[in-house]
């Protein structure tokens, strides 16, 4: 199942503060606890980064909580907390395991810094349904 986070965005988006932010996971099906994250740009120059954490809201304390990426807990920042970069020129691409998704009802993608000329990010979450 793929589910779409971003869509080249351009700016930082602020931490989700409201439940119907972010995009749904009830009856998508999800098997598992675990799935994939990819980052892309698609669009920008000059030296690209973005720094994304990602959030998941939980019906059983009726808040949004930082969602743990891969074995290194960094509030749900991506990258271990690191900004992601180029990986050839004018583009970004990277991926990294997400854990945490069996127990929470949204997921939301927070841009927290974009750097580069006109960048712009997608974010795709793939997991088992």
């Amino acid at each position: 199942m793929n589910i779409t986070l971003l869509t080249a965005a351009t700016a930082t988006n602020g931490a989700p503060t409201l439940v119907s932010e972010g995009v749904s996971l009830s009856g998508a099906g999800i098997m598992g606890d675990r799935g994939r994250i990819y980052i892309y740009s698609t669009a920008g120059s000059v030296t690209m980064t973005v720094t994304i954490r990602l959030w998941g809201w939980s019906a059983v304390s009726a808040a949004w909580h930082p969602l743990v990426t891969g074995a290194d807990a960094t509030k749900g920042v991506l990258n271990a907390a690191a900004a992601i970069g180029e990986t050839s020129p004018d583009f970004i691409a990277h991926s990294e395991v997400v854990e945490g998704l069996e127990t929470v009802d949204r997921v939301y993608a927070e841009i927290t810094a974009i750097g580069g000329t006109s960048t712009a990010i997608s974010a795709t979450l793939v997991a088992r349904s």
